[in-house]
């Protein structure tokens, strides 16, 4: 078997390579799963910094293996070997992609570690394995060489010696290689890439982002199936949320999740569990019979509150509802004169130990009654008129279906997606340059942008669905990843073919949707629905924008070039007149 050959100038995408963008799918949803977690309204700092550096970590290392492929690959059994184990490492190094980075870090850089080390050494092998290398060739595989190894010996020396904590060590790393390819941009610059490999190979990675945010969009369908309950329970859970329109009902009992039927039955088994451990006195037998009794009657009335409206009949009937959160203040009425009984009972009895049991009781009962009192409102307020604060945005109580408004989102959210995949596949297919001569980092570089954006506007997208995050933030965030990713597709104009560079009255005109879409978003305030639907229309726009440019360029160069053909067509006849008029006079 030989195992030298010669440099192959012109390539397409194996399919090797191709499965190998696989695993950057479960890569990049392991990174995206980091912003589930919201806090104070927004993703928490520490956490959108792991997302922001764990993103640049796996783009570099595609990056490297990219140009491995691009510049010196054959699809040799030495190309095979390593894409197998890098596709291991990235998959384990995958695991250790959690919110506690800090505590999984020794997996996440050994992987790392390993990965680094592959690609030096099948950098190395290339130099012996290519027998026709030139010396521009050769210095490249050896700069290549010299900023990953760098990487890698120092990821090794801190894993040793630990001298700085795993979340400074990466963006370390990070910068070691940035810098490394930015000094070595002369030495690059001497040979360029295979521009229409590389295009197609970044274009598949585009893609696999666009593949989370498809996965993203999905989470907005419901099923058709779902029940009433079900639905309830997510406007309950969005009426109890913290700040939200039932927290400050609950502020009086205190609970930690703000829901108010669990935390009335864990006061119910609070008092059940008081009487227990005062059941062993003789004299506190009858007290602690009654306060039994008493605690699992409320505790079984507030447990069926919202289960008997929702398992068995539709909730149109709110007065279903009303009556039974009035019969839960009324029992716990009966629970405040009961206690008071009791302690009454008890200071003849046991004393005033007992006496002291029996208060408590009284006032966990009137705390009960407080919050009753607060769920049912002012005095003449029905639980239809609370429904309008309870239920989360697009909401129905009641002959209405709770999916409706889901599933709207979803088509709103998916045709803007395939607007923006749309627009980024019409520059790719009809106005990129793919035979353009150039090292291509500036290229990759942009699409490290586009990419960025494109992920951060999934991140935002999920948001939506969390009522627990605020809606300023999120929308925010949203409109600027989407604007970002919308001007960075714009900055491939660079490549473009010849004639149909984008003029600067296009990129003004661009520029202008823009920035007349944040100002609509910032003047009005606009909500998470009527955000989608502008963002969708301001796309669409843009797209549309482009393919008429496009269809109007390629009209002006068609027309060019039949003007060019007339003319050498005019300037021949001339010669052949000219010629024959020769012949004839002589």
């Amino acid at each position: 078997m030989n195992f030298r050959f010669t440099k192959v100038l012109h390539k397409s995408v194996s399919n090797f390579e191709m499965f190998y963008d696989l695993v950057f799918v479960y890569c990049i949803s392991r990174i995206t799963s980091l912003t589930d977690v919201v806090n104070n309204g927004f993703v928490d700092t520490s956490i959108f910094g792991t997302y922001f550096i764990c993103f640049l970590i796996i783009i570099q290392i595609w990056f490297y293996t990219t140009m491995l492929f691009n510049r010196f690959g054959g699809m040799r059994i030495s190309d095979y070997l390593c894409i197998f184990i890098n596709m291991y490492l990235l998959y384990y190094m995958a695991q250790g992609t959690t919110p506690m980075w800090s505590e999984t870090y020794f997996r996440y850089d050994l992987s790392w570690t390993l990965i680094l080390l592959n690609l030096a050494f099948n950098f190395a092998l290339k130099r012996f394995q290519i027998i026709d290398l030139n010396r521009d060739d050769k210095r490249i595989i050896d700069r290549y060489i010299f900023i990953i190894l760098a990487q890698a010996l120092f990821m090794i020396e801190e894993m040793i010696f630990q001298n700085l904590p795993a979340t400074q060590r990466s963006p370390i790393v990070l910068a070691i290689g940035l810098i490394g390819i930015v000094i070595s941009y002369p030495v690059f610059a001497r040979q360029p890439v295979d521009f229409a490999h590389l295009t197609e190979r970044v274009m598949l990675f585009v893609v696999v982002t666009f593949g989370e945010t498809i996965t993203c969009v999905a989470e907005f369908f419901e099923s058709e199936t779902e029940t009433i309950e079900g639905d309830f329970g997510n406007m309950m859970q969005h009426f109890m949320h913290p700040g939200g329109p039932g927290d400050k009902a609950m502020e009086g009992l205190g609970g930690p999740n703000g829901n108010v039927p669990e935390t009335m039955a864990e006061m119910g088994e609070s008092i059940a569990e008081t009487a227990a451990s005062i059941e062993s006195s003789a004299a506190a037998e009858s007290v602690a019979e009654t306060i039994q009794a008493a605690a699992e009657s409320i505790q079984e009335t507030l447990q069926n509150i919202p289960n008997q409206p929702m398992g068995q009949a539709p909730i149109g009937d709110p007065g279903q509802m009303g009556d039974g959160f009035m019969q839960g203040a009324g029992r716990a009425d009966q629970v405040i004169a009961g206690a008071q009984q009791m302690a009454d009972k008890a200071m003849n009895q046991v004393g005033e130990t007992l006496a002291q049991v029996g208060e408590s009781i009284a006032q966990t009962g009137e705390t009960i009654a407080q919050a009753a009192d607060k769920v049912m409102g002012q005095p003449g307020e029905t639980l239809a008129e609370m429904g309008e604060n309870m239920a989360p945005p697009g909401s129905n109580i009641g002959g209405f279906s709770f999916e409706m408004n889901s599933i709207f989102m979803n088509i709103v959210v998916y045709t803007m997606v395939f607007g923006m995949f749309a627009l980024y596949i019409l520059m790719y297919e009809k106005l990129l340059d793919r035979n353009k001569k150039c090292t291509g980092l500036i290229y990759m570089g942009v699409h490290v942008v586009l990419v960025l954006a494109l992920s951060n506007f999934t991140v935002a997208v999920g948001m939506f669905q969390d009522m627990t995050a605020n809606s300023n933030q999120k929308n925010i965030y949203f409109v600027v990843s989407l604007v970002i990713y919308l001007l960075t597709v714009f900055m491939l104009n660079n490549w473009f073919l010849e004639g149909y560079h984008v003029s600067p009255r296009m990129l003004v005109s661009v520029i202008g949707v823009l920035g007349v879409y944040g100002l609509v978003m910032y003047v009005f305030k606009l909500d998470y629905l009527q955000t989608l639907i502008l963002s969708c229309v301001t796309v669409y726009v843009i797209l549309l924008g482009t393919v008429f440019f496009y269809k109007q360029h390629k009209r002006w160069i068609r027309d060019a070039m039949w003007r060019r053909r007339r003319t050498a067509q005019r300037e021949e006849d001339k010669e052949m007149m000219k010629q024959f008029l020769d012949k004839a006079d002589s």
